[in-house]
């Protein structure tokens, strides 16, 4: 069974903005799907563990938060996936983007929740590279 996606407000507020300032509408769709089935089939290596130190406290947080049934599927999606049944993820990505030399890097965050099968995008943030220095640059400050 495929996984769903939802959006938070703020966060699809973000996403939109990337994809009218920067007319990324199908990179962006593309990617967010390429993201949910990497979760989905367990084949996510392009994605990232956030803040490793504080996971413990956040699957305790959400067992606590969570009503006995959704702790009961919390437990056996444990037990079946052999993985938390929520985690914090991140993904990052570059964009050529229309009218920049260098595109956009793209982070999206967003929780994966293995016992109900949804992946949750809090945020959408995005750098452009041209802002950037380079390590090669003179005019480079620290």
């Amino acid at each position: 069974m495929a996984y769903k996606i939802k959006v938070r407000s703020t966060a699809r507020k973000e996403f939109e903005h990337l994809c009218h300032t920067y007319q990324l509408t199908e990179p962006l769709n593309a990617w967010r799907n390429e993201i949910v089935h990497a979760v989905g089939s367990g084949s996510a290596s392009q994605i990232l563990d956030i803040n490793l130190e504080t996971a413990i406290d956040y699957l305790l947080a959400k067992f606590k938060a969570a009503s006995w049934v959704e702790r009961i599927m919390a437990v056996k999606a444990l037990f079946e996936k052999r993985r938390p049944p929520w985690e914090q993820k991140l993904s990052i990505r570059q964009f050529n983007a229309l009218g920049m030399a260098k595109g956009i890097e793209v982070h999206a965050y967003f929780e994966v929740d293995h016992a109900n099968e949804v992946v949750v995008f809090n945020m959408f943030d995005f750098y452009s590279a041209d802002d950037q220095c380079d390590e090669d640059s003179v005019d480079c400050t620290d």
